[in-house]
Order: structure tokens, then C-alpha cells, then sequence
């Protein structure tokens, strides 16, 4: 994972944000932290997913952590952002349905 190339994680977010469909969703470049015992502080250049308006944050990453499949993300510059570094490709479908499922039931 950590040899994924930035432009091919762009490419996914793309292709995740548009099978949410929604607007509220954008791609935005991001940066992973490599790892904390081995690497600590290093990141590396990312891209994934911002999600939300600023209200009711803490309920949407609550509803993509409790979802089928468990989505895990963090709060930055007042959106839920979802790094797609450490998520494996054939798993996007998956992050996609999650997020329309914790975007539906937001409303």
C-alpha cells in the first residue's frame, strides 16, 4: 500500500465519487502517514474522499463506522475525509455503498 502511486488513488477517488453520486462529495489530495513505530511523521501524498458541510460530522463518521463494511476516516478543515491508500481496489464498490448509505441516512 504504500507504494501506490498518487495518481492511480486519484483515479479511484474519482471513480468513487462518482458512483456516490452526490453532490457534498469531492476528491481531494490528502497525505498518509506511513507509520508510527518504524517511520514516525512520514507521510506520503494521497488522495481520497471529503465528505459533509461542516454540521453533523461526528454522527457521519459514527454511521461509516458502524456500516457493513466499517469505514474508517477523520476530520480535517471541517469535511470527513476517507484516505484510499490502505484501502485494497476490488474494495471501492464497497466504500462507495457505505458512503451513500451514511449520506442517505444523514437526512
Amino acid at each position: 500500500m504504500i507504494a501506490r502511486r498518487p495518481e492511480d488513488l486519484r483515479a479511484r477517488a474519482e471513480a468513487v465519487a462518482g458512483r456516490v453520486g452526490r453532490t457534498g462529495v469531492s476528491v481531494i489530495a490528502t497525505e498518509a502517514t506511513v507509520g508510527g513505530g518504524s517511520l514516525p511523521g512520514e507521510t506520503l501524498p494521497s488522495w481520497g474522499l471529503a465528505l459533509g458541510d461542516g454540521k453533523g460530522l461526528e454522527g457521519l463518521l459514527a454511521r461509516l463506522r458502524r456500516g457493513d463494511p466499517a469505514v474508517i476516516g477523520r476530520i480535517a478543515e471541517g469535511r470527513v475525509v476517507l484516505d484510499l491508500r490502505t484501502v485494497p481496489p476490488e474494495r471501492d464498490g464497497d466504500v462507495a455503498g457505505a458512503v451513500v448509505d451514511a449520506l442517505r441516512l444523514a437526512r
